[in-house]
């Protein structure tokens, strides 16, 4: 048993980390107190001392663990947090750097279109005059083929003036009533020339009795000629094009639904695989195949 006074008796301590020094309680005192570590490993080194005389120096290994703020965990949540906040700012630019340049090509195409439009106003007006005329059939013909794709280019580019109704959503379908038996035939026979310089037998199966039908006559005309344009592109010469139209009645369905029209175009030029047919919809999409063969579906009356 040590019957020393514990009250004349003092320590001093140290960190290891933080050099030589060491520092002293008061004598009697046996508490260390370390204020704001920072997390780490340190060696605290304790002696007591009596008199000047000293006993040996123990070590105490302390490791001090940083909050969870501070973790490795949370360092790298931050991180993440960080690189997504950079990539959505990344993402913002870039969509707006896009809209501005789509903003400038919109503009440069309207501008190109007023410049197209004039002059195009300027043929339709003797063209009309010239339609006045008595001509033999092949002039007459060739005429109103003038006639009606210049018309249709002067609707395509007033449209296009309309782009900017298309990018905020106020562009309306106007759907009326339609005669597709005059409709089609108008749009296979704007290709009959240009078939004939190809040795492309174009023929028409279309019904001489057909109900009427509810389409937009403007965009279901870029639709047909959207069909037969490739239609005459990818078939080669001596080649066929079929274009057919047929009325059905879809069990499945319901209303105006029920009964349908079904305008098929199908040609023995090069088409799609069943690969490709997956893209059909992409937009300026082409792929080689070795027969096409599409159908459009319109609900009739």
């Amino acid at each position: 048993m040590d019957y020393r006074d514990a009250g004349s008796m003092s320590y001093e301590y140290r960190l290891e980390e933080f050099g030589d020094g060491w520092s002293s309680t008061l004598p009697g005192e046996n508490r260390i107190q370390y204020h704001h570590l920072q997390p780490g490993s340190y060696t605290l080194q304790i002696r007591a001392s009596e008199n000047g005389v000293y006993s040996p120096v123990r070590s105490v290994k302390i490791s001090i663990a940083p909050p969870w703020y501070l973790s490795l965990f949370a360092k790298i949540v931050y991180t993440l947090l960080v690189i997504g906040a950079g990539y959505l700012l990344f993402l913002s630019y870039s969509r707006k750097r896009k809209e501005e340049i789509g903003e400038m090509k919109l503009q440069f195409f309207i501008n190109i279109a007023h410049e197209i439009r004039s002059p195009l106003t300027l043929i339709a007006g003797p063209l009309s005059k010239l339609l006045k005329k008595e001509y033999d059939p092949d002039t007459q013909r060739a005429l109103l083929s003038i006639k009606h794709n210049t018309d249709r280019i002067l609707n395509l580019i007033n449209q296009l003036l309309d782009i900017r109704k298309i990018d905020k959503g106020q562009m309306n379908l106007r759907f009326a009533k339609t005669d597709m038996k005059t409709f089609a035939g108008d749009v296979v026979g704007l290709f009959t020339e240009q078939a004939a310089q190809k040795n492309i037998q174009l023929s028409a199966d279309i019904p001489e009795e057909l109900p009427e039908v509810w389409v937009d006559p403007n965009n279901f005309d870029k639709i047909l000629v959207n069909l037969l344009s490739n239609a005459l592109k990818y078939t080669p010469q001596g080649g066929r094009i079929d274009v057919s139209i047929s009325t059905g009645e879809d069990t499945k369905e319901t209303g105006a639904l029920r009964h349908y029209m079904e305008i098929s175009v199908s040609d023995t030029g090069k088409g799609l695989n069943e690969k490709e047919l997956k893209k059909i919809f992409e937009r300026f999409y082409q792929g080689e195949a070795n027969h096409t063969s599409t159908t459009l579906d319109s609900a009739s009356d």
